[in-house]
């Protein structure tokens, strides 16, 4: 796996941090707890428009249909950070979001296109999570986005992605 070195939000490099990887993990909530285990898919690092894009779908097992179930997406880094005796690798969150799925007549899960801006630091997750929280002095704006097509047919559809500025 090639590992990238992060670069922080001024754009200098930190010679000894280095981002192993990027995902985004998805969950089911019933507004008061998880009933679900996060299911996750990895992200490409993000393109000169900063875009980044997942290499494939995910699939939550167990998906209750109930008007009150949202999904709980996620942004999470995976880095290598240097320590006394060893690197170690760290997961942080820079950003959540949530959806509620369509439902049609039946009460089934309805195909449709979302799209998505995510919940930045500082702050947490729903799950209690802490978010990254970007350095106060930088003064550049950073927007996470996402586009999904959620379906209980397991064939996504081609161009699914997500946007950032990171």
């Amino acid at each position: 796996m090639k590992m990238e070195k992060l670069k922080n939000l001024k754009g200098n490099f930190n010679d000894n941090v280095y981002i192993d990887e990027r995902r985004i993990l998805v969950s089911c909530n019933n507004t008061w707890r998880n009933i679900t285990d996060d299911t996750y898919v990895s992200m490409n690092p993000p393109n000169e428009q900063g875009v980044s894009s997942s290499g494939g779908s995910l699939t939550i097992k167990n998906f209750i249909c109930h008007p009150l179930v949202a999904l709980i997406f996620r942004v999470e880094y995976r880095a290598t950070v240097p320590m006394d005796q060893h690197n170690e690798q760290v997961f942080f969150t820079l950003g959540w979001t949530c959806h509620l799925p369509a439902f049609n007549a039946a009460g089934d899960l309805s195909d449709e296109m979302m799209e998505a801006t995510f919940t930045m630091g500082p702050g947490s997750t729903p799950q209690g999570d802490l978010l990254w929280d970007p350095n106060k002095e930088d003064t550049h704006f950073y927007q996470l986005k996402m586009k999904a097509f959620i379906s209980a047919n397991a064939s996504p559809p081609p161009m699914i992605g997500m946007q950032g500025g990171l």
